[in-house]
Order: C-alpha cells, then structure tokens, then sequence
C-alpha cells in the first residue's frame, strides 16, 4: 500500500526508506532509469483551515503520523515548511490557532511503470528498509499560523465555540471580524493576535499583519512561478512498499497499537518543550532582579526539565515503529505522570510564587 509523506532529504526517486525507523536507505535503481522519470503535470492547488488545538490535530492538517511528527521534533530530520510548522514550540494554553495550509503542486515526477531495479539489489538486506521513492511532487508549500491569544481558557473556548456553531469569522482584518452579534462578541476576547509564516520558497512580501498575509497567500503562486522556474522544491513523496518489488517479502503492515500510543507520548514531549521556551521567555522579559533563593528555584526546575526530556530524545531517535510500546517505557517513566501538562503547570506555579515575592 502506498503512503504520502512530506519530502525529507535527501530522498531521490528510486531510493529505500525504513519507513518504521524513518530512516533514508539505498539507491537500487540504475542511474538511467532516475535520469528519465515520468513528468504527471496535473497543477493542483489545495487550501485547509483548521482550529489548531494540540499535536494530534497539528498532525491531522498535515497528514501525518505520530512517529513523523516526533522524529521533527526531536531534530532526526528536517521536512520543509510542514516540518518547521510542526517543530515549532509555543503555548497553547490560553491560544487559538487557526491555522492555514497553502499547497500548490506542479509536476510530479514518477518512475516509469516499467522500470526494474538492479539484480543485486536484494542482496542489500537489512540497508534497504521498508520502502522506496516511487514518485516526488514538486511545488510549493506555504503555512500560516494565526495565533490569537485570550486572557483565559474561557475566552479561548468562546472563540472556539463561535466555529463550531457554524459562525463565519474572517480572519484577515482585525483578527477575528465576525457576522452576527455573537461572533461580534466574542472577538473582543481576543488580547493580541501574533502570524507566524512557514514558507517553503521566498516571499516577495514577509507578512507582519492581516492584510499583508493576505496578499502573502493571494501572491504566492507567483512568487513560485519565479522560484526554480516556476517548479518549485519537493513537497511529497510517494513511498511504496519493497514487497512490490519482491513477493517473497513479507507485506508491510503498519504498527497501529504503536501508533495510538504516540499521541499521549507527543503530548509529554510538547509539555516539556513548550515549558523550556516559557521559561527562555520569561528571563529574557524579566525587568527584577532575582533573589538567590529564586534562581535557585528556577535553576534547579530547568536542570528537572533537562533531564526529563534528555530520554524523550533518546527514545524518539532510537524509535523503531516495528516494536512494541515497551519502547515508550524510559520516557514515560522520567517523565512521573501519565497525564500530559505537568511541567507547564508547575512553571506558572513558580511565575505566579517569584511575582507574588516581588510584589507583582
């Protein structure tokens, strides 16, 4: 069965991907072969908006796996504008984020129906893996990530909730421009509204502002049309398994157990993540000096979260989607807790203890 995922490097048409290691394998295609692909021109542009909440639905709008998302994260490997999307770290607590995707794809480029791989190839065993590149999708990606923060999970909940009635807010004006008088409403719950931009080719216009995002996505087509003329950079990959080409291999099957099991596990790793750029943030915006006894406080939180997250890293490099959960166990038990948020919420307890003794 095939499967899409975003282009990774340095994957090339005809080349072996362990698709349960994520791992870049072998060439076991002759050079003439590769040279000469099929060109599918069928230009396609898609647009997605969707209410951003955690990593699972991160990984729902850019149809991705747990063990994909993870592996970004961890920095095993980099995948574009959809990789930097889901790498990128920030508290959701009190934040709504609409998200937008842009995908625009030019030409395809597929090995011919005919082609055959070098006699040697299986010969090749455990470098192989579970996969090869049948086919890459040229073009371009662009992903917009409006974050509209509220003073509380109430006002975060009310603005989610004016989606789900069926409202339209229009957010390329203030924010959230509403129709209606709830919608109009509602968006004054919104303290601030920050647009972070994940492009996979040069903008002729870097968008600071609603309008300018505006522009930002009605001018993207153009601006690829003059990037590596008008083809683009990788987008997807089309990866087929290996038993396509030998029968007697056993059929690849995915690891849905494993899989099911990610999501939590992701979620710890945003925890801590997140919790480490909060606590980044707030010395950089810290206008007291601290007491001895206060950085000792945070010294040691930060030296905790360290080492929490030092088996997040090991696990995830070492994750291997042909195995069990048990795989999962050294993270999970650094980590104490089966519930995902811990970190986070000891982090606001220490901001709201050092504000208090500082009389804020």
């Amino acid at each position: 069965m095939a499967q899409m995922i975003p282009y990774i490097l340095p994957l090339l048409l005809g080349r072996t991907f362990d698709l349960d290691k994520m791992q870049v394998g072998v060439d076991i295609f002759p050079k003439e072969v590769i040279s000469e692909p099929v060109l599918i021109r069928k230009p396609i542009t898609e647009t997605h908006y969707k209410i951003v909440d955690n990593s699972v639905e991160a990984r729902d709008l850019l149809d991705v796996e747990g063990s994909f998302s993870l592996k970004v994260k961890a920095g095993v490997f980099k995948a574009g504008a959809s990789g930097a999307y889901l790498a990128d770290t920030y508290n959701r607590e009190n934040t709504v984020d609409v998200a937008i995707k842009a995908n625009y794809e030019v030409v395809t480029e597929q090995l011919p129906a005919d082609a055959k791989p070098f006699d040697t190839w299986k010969s090749l065993g455990g470098a192989l893996g579970t996969h090869y590149v049948r086919s890459i999708t040229y073009g371009g990606e662009l992903l917009a990530s409006v974050r509209m923060e509220c003073n509380s999970t109430r006002d975060k909940q009310r603005i989610k909730g004016a989606f789900d009635i069926g409202g339209k807010l229009e957010i390329f004006d203030i924010g959230v421009e509403a129709e209606g008088e709830y919608l109009k409403e509602v968006s004054k719950s919104v303290e601030k509204t920050q647009i972070k931009v994940f492009s996979s080719i040069p903008l002729s216009q870097a968008p600071n502002d609603m309008k300018s995002l505006k522009a930002a996505l009605k001018n993207f087509p153009e601006d690829l049309k003059k990037f590596n003329g008008g083809k683009g950079i990788p987008l997807k990959i089309e990866l087929w398994p290996l038993d396509f080409l030998d029968s007697t291999r056993p059929a690849y099957i995915k690891n849905r157990a494993l899989e099911a099991n990610l999501d939590f596990f992701e979620q710890k790793f945003d925890d801590l993540l997140n919790t480490k750029q909060a606590i980044s943030e707030w010395m950089k915006v810290m206008t007291q000096p601290l007491s001895e006894e206060q950085e000792k406080k945070i010294g040691n939180f930060y030296s905790e979260i360290q080492k929490t997250i030092r088996p997040f890293y090991k696990v995830i490099g070492d994750l291997d989607m042909s195995k069990g959960s048990e795989q999962l166990k050294p993270a999970n038990d650094a980590y104490k807790s089966g519930v995902p948020g811990m970190y986070y919420k000891k982090y606001l307890l220490l901001r709201q203890a050092v504000a208090k003794d500082q009389g804020g």
